[in-house]
């Protein structure tokens, strides 16, 4: 027997463009067992974010990118939505049923939503039970039916706003799902009771049912169009299977197929017209394709689309008419993703896309219904009415019509046209574009798609017509990261499973480092740095919060004082013992209480002793002194919650990012904001790192592609950044950080093992890619050493301590250099740091600023490079000095006495020769 493939084995799925998703919209967290997401020709629906009742919002398919925070919502029912549906009648028609048993009706407005509604066209009333499933009938634009959780199906009269009839009794649980056949004569059902029922929804009579999956979790049902067969797919005995049917004999199924041992629930779309069944699990990224046969063995795989990192929360269909037939597209998908929606087109190669493919696009049910309500209840069974896909601009040989480019003077009369006749010379030819090799194109792409752009490149790719260019200039070009040794880590660490975005989860000093740990309530582990090894299940923490930790951090001036954030709305002050926790600590020195929410970020001021500032959830931020246990200042010129916060080196400023996208300014001990612009477009979590006394500030974030990005902002021209950096594609919120000596920024993702090296060049107010350090073990948060903490011997500029899910590592940013052995003041020039207060916090408060001075941080007993002996070149293995000085010492009446000898000698030679010739007979010569 030969082996059969499928005829669409060639089709492919392919994503849209990020540009073209649809991000930024609330899509609600709970899960239920429909398809989260209905689609017409010109809106999606999708259930919406909401704290109490089911709201939807409906988005035009036309307005892809960035949402709106705000976006105008439907608000209609007192529970959550369970099932949407548009009418395929009529694409502004949108139907909703909820956990509040009701059904309402929604007329949408061709422009979309420009408000919150809330009163809608009809609400359907009767089922006692939450809804589980709606379906419009194919045929008639009067005619829906619905299914419940209390063992019923109704079919309604839109038209009437009633209920035409009641099926019950029949089904042995809830109604999980019902679909119509091909005319609308006919319903399938699923149920509860592992039963599969087909019958009249008019007449009750003429039931026929048979027994499919017998797991536990839901089951989903889609007739097979224009046919006599329904595909169900659920649970057998451990595995996930499907298994299709004739509805004309179900005793048992044609096939019954095991797919796989996943335990998402696959939702299954059927085209009619191409015959291909597509089957998608939810909280899966996989699409499968199948060819639906005649005959055994009754479904053949075609393809599968993959996207395993963007599971689908659900998916829906696009109306058949509305695909793009000059793309050979076939069907497409609309996925809703935990971040974004995106669409999904299948399409079948062809050679050419110029001609109209008739053999892939047969008519299809078209926007007009083929019988009435009232029609279909007196018993009629009609047919859909099929309408063309092909299009009209087409040429006499089926090719599609290109529209031809607009003239620029189109008023202009024939008379003034005027035809230029003269043949041009080669030399006015434009000339042809150069070849570039594939190569260099390549590292092009991949340098664009860094960031680094022609300017910014350390090494200059040039094309084959271009000067040669010289390596850009640095003395951190060479940087690199890394680990430190297997005895230098720590290891049994559980760490708390509530991990905010806004924050580090670890922080860390000269002496200890601190981290939240799993536990009832907050609990944080304080670790000594220089103590490696395996932590010991019962090694003493504190306990003292009643909510998970959502920032720590140490005092700058006070090595032993940590404080703590959480979500109990209180920051507690703790002081560690000299030799680190030998016992549980439970009670804080100092507990400080003032928000209303919980908080999300505390920072020590730089240089004020027991100066805290912290942020809560309610927007507001409030400057305490710690030894008046009080808040000195209270702010709320925040509109949204702050994702970073940061003072600069001196204390005068903080700096803060929101989820409004705007970065402020401002001096915390007044209420004036100093400057504010506008930041990454994204609402994800974004971060701030001022870059020492530069007078520049770097942004972390996503643009609204949800691309990570970065951008510098200079505080003397603040309207808009100096740059913009695409960095990647990936999730993981970046951490910045900044050696003000060196000038290298670090950017560590969160939640991936990498960490990015930059280079700021203030004189040309850019920064550089230097290079990156990669690793396979994911960061759930990195924190920075001291400056005082570096080892200058090994040319360490940074140091950090890398958080992962059990364990802790130390990494080292080094540069090579051949004379190590001296201090590199190049790379380790005076910068302004402290580790001491210089105000007291009542001198802060009362507006008194401290000058902080450079240090210089040269160890005793180490020399400085600029002042180290110079150093003696090595000898080659060839050495050509002798020879050099030889001829500088040759003059140059020793040159020309040199060539006199040589030409006396070749005289004399010849003379010689001539007096030979004379001697010979003349007998010799002939």
């Amino acid at each position: 027997m030969a082996f059969r493939v499928s005829k669409f084995r060639h089709v492919y799925g392919t994503a849209c463009k990020p540009e073209e998703r649809y991000s930024d919209l609330s899509v609600s967290s709970k899960e239920t067992t429909s398809n989260t997401i209905t689609v017409s020709t010109k809106f999606f629906a999708i259930p919406a974010y909401s704290v109490s009742g089911g709201n939807v919002i409906v988005h035009s398919l036309e307005k892809v990118g960035r949402g709106t925070k705000a976006h105008p919502v439907i608000q209609g029912h007192t529970s959550y939505v369970t099932d949407m549906t548009f009418s395929p009648f009529d694409d502004n028609l949108l139907f909703t049923s909820s956990d509040d048993a009701t059904i309402k009706i929604w007329r949408i407005p061709d422009e979309g939503l420009t408000s919150n509604i809330s009163d809608c066209e009809m609400k359907l009333v009767g089922h006692k039970k939450r809804i589980l499933t709606i379906k419009h009938n194919p045929t008639s634009k009067d005619i829906l039916a619905s299914g419940s959780l209390d063992q019923t199906m109704k079919i309604w009269d839109i038209e009437e706003g009633k209920e035409v009839s009641t099926i019950e009794n029949i089904f042995g649980g809830e109604v999980e799902e019902i679909d119509w056949n091909w005319d609308g004569s006919q319903v399938v059902s699923v149920c509860k009771d592992t039963k599969v029922r087909i019958f009249d929804p008019r007449t009750q009579s003429e039931m026929i049912e048979g027994k499919t999956h017998v797991g536990t979790k839901s089951r989903r049902v889609c007739w097979l169009g224009n046919s006599t067969k329904f595909i169900t797919t659920g649970f057998g005995r451990g595995v996930r299977e499907y298994s299709i049917f004739d509805s004309r004999s179900m005793e048992k199924p044609l096939t019954n197929t095991i797919l796989d041992s996943s335990t998402s629930i696959l939702m299954p779309f059927f085209d009619n017209d191409s015959s291909l069944l597509f089957l998608a699990g939810k909280s899966e990224g996989t699409i499968r394709a199948m060819e639906i046969l005649d005959s055994d063995p009754y479904c053949l795989s075609a393809t599968a689309f993959q996207e395993g990192n963007l599971p689908q929360k659900g998916l829906a269909m696009l109306p058949k008419r509305a695909v793009d037939v000059t793309k050979t597209e076939i069907v497409k998908f609309f996925k809703v993703t935990p971040r974004f929606i995106e669409s999904i087109s299948f399409q079948i190669p062809r050679k050419t896309t110029s001609y109209f493919a008739k053999e892939l696009y047969p008519d299809t049910k078209g926007p007009e219904p083929s019988q009435s309500g009232k029609e279909w209840q007196e018993g009629q069974n009609k047919e859909p009415i099929l309408i063309s896909l092909e299009p009209t601009n087409l040429t006499t040989d089926g090719a599609f019509i290109q529209e031809e480019p607009k003239e620029e003077n189109q008023n202009q009369n024939d008379d003034d046209i005027k035809i230029d006749y003269s043949i041009k010379s080669k030399e006015e030819k434009k000339p042809a574009k150069k070849w570039v090799s594939p190569y260099e194109l390549k590292k092009e792409e991949e340098a664009k798609k860094r960031g680094d752009t022609n300017e910014d490149k350390e090494i200059k790719i040039q094309r084959r017509d271009s000067p040669v260019q010289v390596v850009r200039q640095s003395l951190v070009r060479h940087t690199f990261i890394t680990p430190g040794k297997t005895s230098e880590q720590f290891f049994g660490l559980k760490l708390q499973n509530i991990r905010p975005v806004q924050t580090n989860s670890i922080d860390v000093n000269e002496k200890f480092f601190a981290t939240p740990l799993a536990g009832i309530g907050g609990n944080v582990g304080v670790f000594d740095v220089n103590k490696f090894g395996r932590i010991k299940p019962n090694h003493p923490i504190i306990r003292g919060h009643s909510g998970a930790i959502t920032d720590l951090c140490f005092s700058p001036h006070k090595k032993n004082l940590l404080a703590t954030a959480s979500e109990d709305g209180h920051v507690k002050l703790w002081t560690i013992p000299e030799n680190g926790l030998t016992t549980d600590l439970n009670d804080s020195t100092v507990d400080l209480s003032g928000h209303k929410q919980k908080i999300t970020l505390i920072k020590f001021h730089p240089l004020a002793e027991n100066v805290l500032v912290s942020n809560s959830a309610d927007c507001t931020i409030k400057l305490w002194d710690i030894e008046k246990n009080d808040p000195v200042v209270s702010l709320s010129h925040h509109n949204d919650v702050l994702t970073s916060l940061e003072f600069n080196y001196e204390g005068l400023l903080v700096a803060t990012l929101s989820l409004d996208n705007q970065l402020r300014i401002f001096d915390p001990r007044t209420e004036n904001i100093e400057n504010q612009t506008n930041a990454h477009e994204s609402v994800k979590g974004s971060r701030l790192c001022w870059l020492g006394d530069t007078g520049f500030i770097l942004t972390a974030g996503y643009s609204k592609t949800s691309s990570r990005e970065v951008m510098l902002h200079d505080l003397r021209n603040f309207s808009s950044p100096l740059k913009k950096i695409t960095i990647d594609q990936s999730a993981g919120i970046l951490m910045p950080f900044f050696d003000p000596g060196s000038n290298v920024i670090f950017l560590a993702g969160k939640g991936d093992g990498n960490i990015k090296l930059y280079e700021l060049q203030q004189d040309e107010k850019t920064i550089h890619y230097l290079s990156d350090y990669r690793s396979s073990s994911p960061q759930v948060g990195v924190a920075a050493f001291p400056l005082s903490a570096r080892d200058f011997a090994q040319v360490e500029i940074a140091r950090f301590v890398k958080l992962m899910e059990n364990s802790i590592v130390i990494l080292h940013a080094k540069i090579p250099r051949t004379r190590a052995e001296f201090f590199q003041d190049d790379l380790f020039p005076p910068v302004y740091y402290t580790d001491k207060s210089l105000l007291s916090a009542q001198e802060y408060f009362e507006g008194s600023d401290a000058q902080i001075s450079k240090v210089d941080f040269c160890p005793n007993g180490m020399t400085k490079l600029s002042d180290a002996p110079q150093q003696e070149k090595k000898k080659g293995k060839y050495s050509f000095e002798v020879e050099s000085k030889q001829e500088k010492e040759l003059t140059r009446d020793l040159v020309l006495q040199k060539m006199y000898e040589k030409i006396d000698m070749y005289a004399d030679s010849s003379s010689d020769e001539d007096e030979k010739k004379d001697d010979s007979d003349d007998s010799d010569w002939n």
